[in-house]
């Protein structure tokens, strides 16, 4: 566990490279830096012990003197692995996760993919035939990167070993620049193997990698098979079997060597987790909520709740166990850090405007002494599936195929829980039934430069690559949440966050959400569980009966917001902004790669004094995307 590293040269010698890569790794939070030299070959960790196995592990480390392993791992699947293994019960208890993998390895090989579950990012070396194995998680929460020569290859969990090899060059990846400002959603790039830096490669999420002396290959696996379906008798069965999975997961994702944190807002996801947590655990479960900075007036629509301090209470004094934090981070913003964060990342990104709290919520956990922080981030796409647009569909199909009585008890439950009537909502999914359905598409500006574009191809490539560009119509949503676990690109950027937080802080996030085990059993049920009784979301507001408090459980009213108190925390530097934005279109740095004449006229467009609505326009989220790769280039060019 933490952050790994290697380089092989056939030939050549590589004690410079080497100790230039050690270097580097000394500075990321570990317990013990260990490192292995052999011949023209070289792997090092900083190992960080996460679990109680873990403590006084080495990595890396030769197993049947022919395989050498670097594991940044954690694996949830522990008691599985032991059994198809055949590990001795006596040996169980004290098994490192890493010595679990070469043991999976031995066994399986490169097929180890389709066997193991956790989070991990692992290399091995075999020496015999001289080939290097790397692999990413089914989620991509680990992340690792390398670089393939004439010469030789290299890996690393951070692309900053890599740069210190003088084989590796920063010249820009425009391939994966023009995807970053083509994409209009917080994708960054839906090619995977790239980054920004045209000579470091990414293992994507759910890919193995073989590198030899000859080339390499890459070969995508998946935990999940679509075609897998679960039949029960019983709306209970469905909710008991969901339960039952979940809290399987959420108790693997615990297995820590500290105290055990997790993110807490007012919405399903993370309460169902943390209720979880606070439930299985006989230790305090310590949250993290963030809210408003002090003096925040709310300007959002009456739906919308940036403060949603009432339901984070209502959670925790249902669920019990608990020690809570809720955070404001006064003199935090979203550019008040962005030099070190972009060093932190080592790319450009998009989601600046939350990204300054979760490293705020990262540190203060670090400081309270969490190992690990739980979360429920990916929970929208598999146990909070659902929406209102999904119930209108539902309805609407049932009326198309005159499932009359069927239709007449699903719109008796919506009436009674939206407070409504028959005469209103007949005549509404009427329309929408037999009305050719439209694709709801927030209009977003195009803002790469037209022969940018062009040279790239980078259109062309994004509609290979399955790229949603525009918004969905309500038929589409199923095919594209099935899709959305078989797109790797979906992927990739929370996990490259995470694992560079942790190599700053010592905490590792852990998502139960993002379990191939539970998204596998959510894509499994019939589609009518999250429609059912007049509820979006339906499955896991059944589900969670008794587990949550009512007022968070059965909450349609509201919906939390994150960031809606951007421009009050940057009223004072509003002025600093403008300017900085002003001079990036002065200077031109990345001209040849954006239409600056509508980042011209969407400076233009800047209010004189940060306007709290404008938090939410798209012409906002261009000039701070455009800032963010301005000054990620000014920071590495010239290297």
């Amino acid at each position: 566990m933490g952050a790994v590293a290697g380089l092989v040269h056939w030939e050549e010698d590589i004690d410079k490279s080497a100790s230039e890569m050690l270097q580097q790794l000394a500075s990321y939070q570990s317990e013990v830096l260990y490192s292995w030299k052999e011949d023209h070959s070289f792997i090092a960790c900083a190992h960080q012990w996460m679990t109680e196995e873990s403590i006084g592990e080495a990595l890396p480390f030769q197993y049947k003197e022919r395989y050498v392993i670097a594991a940044d791992v954690i694996l949830d699947n522990r008691q599985d692995l032991f059994g198809y293994l055949d590990i001795h019960p006596y040996r169980r208890r004290y098994m490192t996760d890493s010595m679990l993998l070469a043991r999976a390895y031995e066994k399986w090989k490169e097929k180890l993919a389709y066997h193991v579950i956790g989070s991990y990012a692992a290399a091995i070396w075999d020496k015999k035939k001289e080939t290097l194995f790397l692999i990413r998680d089914s989620s991509g929460t680990r992340s690792m990167y390398f670089w393939k020569g004439k010469s030789g290859t290299a890996f690393s969990t951070t692309k900053a070993p890599l740069l210190q090899l003088s084989q590796v060059t920063y010249t820009w990846n425009e391939e994966w620049i023009a995807q970053f400002i083509a994409i209009p959603s917080m994708l960054e790039s839906a090619t995977m193997t790239n980054t920004i830096f045209k000579d470091i490669q990414q293992v994507p999420p759910s890919t193995y990698i073989i590198v030899t002396r000859e080339g390499v290959t890459s070969t995508p696996f998946t935990l999940i098979d679509l075609d897998y379906k679960v039949h029960l008798s019983s709306d209970a069965e469905y909710e008991e079997a969901f339960m039952a999975v979940m809290s399987e997961c959420v108790k693997n994702k615990m297995r820590a060597k500290g105290k055990v944190g997790a993110h807490l807002s007012g919405g399903l996801d993370s309460g169902t987790v943390v209720s979880i947590a606070a439930k299985e655990s006989p230790k305090p479960i310590y949250t993290y909520s963030m809210i408003p900075a002090e003096g925040f007036a709310d300007w959002t629509d009456n739906y919308y709740l940036p403060d949603e301090s009432m339901f984070i209470e209502s959670t925790i004094a249902h669920a019990g166990n608990i020690i809570p934090k809720k955070m404001t981070l006064p003199d935090k913003h979203p550019f008040s850090d962005l030099d070190d964060h972009l060093h932190l990342l080592e790319t450009p990104f998009k989601f600046i405007e939350n990204f300054f709290w979760l490293h705020g919520i990262q540190e203060q956990a670090a400081e309270d002494g969490m190992k690990v922080l739980l979360n429920g981030a990916r929970g929208n796409h598999s146990i909070s599936w659902g929406s209102l647009t999904l119930n209108y569909y539902y309805y609407s199909s049932l009326m198309k195929k005159m499932k009359w009585k069927k239709l007449h008890q699903e719109l008796d439950a919506y009436c009674e829980n939206f407070q409504t009537g028959k005469k209103i909502v007949y005549p509404f999914i009427a329309k929408k039934a037999f009305k050719k359905s439209k694709i709801n598409n927030e209009a977003f500006p195009s803002w790469i430069h037209s022969e940018f574009a062009q040279r790239t191809k980078v259109f062309e490539k994004l509609r290979e690559h399955k790229v949603v560009m525009n918004g969905l119509k309500p038929e589409e949503l199923t095919h594209f949440r099935k899709q959305y676990y078989m797109q790797n690109y979906h992927w990739n950027k929370s996990g490259v966050a995470s694992t560079a937080l942790s190599l700053r802080t010592g905490v590792w996030d852990r998502d139960p959400t993002d379990d191939p085990r539970i998204i596998q059993f959510c894509l499994a049920v019939p589609e009518e569980q999250y429609v059912k009784g007049g509820l979006e979301r339906s499955l896991l507001r059944r589900a969670t009966k008794g587990l949550l408090p009512d007022n968070v459980r059965l909450n349609m009213r509201y919906r939390g917001i994150q960031g809606a108190d951007i421009m009050h925390r940057m009223r004072y530097i509003w002025t600093d902004i403008r300017e900085e934005i002003q001079k990036m279109a002065a200077e031109g740095r990345i001209a040849s790669w954006v239409n600056m004449d509508l980042i011209r006229e969407l400076i233009k467009a800047m209010p004189e004094e940060p306007e709290p609505a404008y938090a939410g326009d798209a012409g906002f989220r261009i000039l701070s995307r455009c800032l963010v790769l301005h000054r990620f280039t000014k920071l590495y060019e010239g290297r």
